[in-house]
Order: C-alpha cells, then sequence, then structure tokens
C-alpha cells in the first residue's frame, strides 16, 4: 500500500466527518490527499518524519484494531479506528488526529477563499 493511499483513505474519512455528506467523491480525496502531501513535503525533515511513521502506524494499527489496515476497512470501521485514536489515552494518538483536522480544515478554508 503507498503513502498516498493511506493519506487518501484519511482525507475520505475527513471529508465524510466534516462535509456532512454520508459518502466521499473519490476526486476530492485524492486532490485532498496532494495537497496534504504537499503541505508534509514543506515540513521540517525533524517533523515529516514523525508524521510519516505515524500516519503509516495508523494504517497498519488497523491490523490490530479490525483486522484489516485502515486503508481496507469499512467505513463504519475506518469511523470507529479514527475515534478511537482521537480519544486515545495516548497523545501522540490525538495529536496525529488533530494534525490531520487541522490540515483539513486549512486546505478547506484556503480553497473557500479563493
Amino acid at each position: 500500500m503507498s503513502y498516498k493511499q493511506i493519506v487518501v483513505s484519511i482525507s475520505a474519512e475527513l471529508q465524510r466527518r466534516y462535509s456532512g455528506l454520508p459518502g466521499s467523491d473519490a476526486s476530492e480525496a485524492n486532490g485532498l490527499a496532494d495537497e496534504f502531501m504537499l503541505r508534509q513535503k514543506g515540513m521540517p525533515d525533524y517533523l515529516r518524519l514523525p508524521v510519516s511513521l505515524l500516519t503509516r502506524l495508523f494504517d497498519y494499527w488497523g491490523l490490530v484494531s479490525a483486522g484489516k489496515r485502515f486503508t481496507r476497512q469499512s467505513t463504519e470501521q475506518q469511523q470507529m479506528q479514527f475515534d478511537a485514536w482521537k480519544n486515545s489515552r495516548l497523545e501522540a494518538c490525538r495529536s496525529f488526529i488533530r494534525f490531520y483536522e487541522g490540515l483539513f480544515l486549512l486546505v478547506v478554508l484556503q480553497e473557500d477563499q479563493e
């Protein structure tokens, strides 16, 4: 599974949560993922590596929690895993979700201004 596919799955989940729509448009999720990855490339090295590692860990954590990687889970399972990390006792998990939520809001608000 490529890194981009993981980011596409995360962006699709964020779209479902914050757009108010039951499904997500695959082209919009791809566009968001491209923008997320562009923003990540602009990060300093000491931040880019941990974000990349946590993103991959998040995908593989699905094997532990649901028997499938995040990218292969149903939308309900993805929502449950996302909520579990958002409400985790571990600060790193909560910060990871806040990072992607903040990035999502930044991209969406920037698009609204244009």
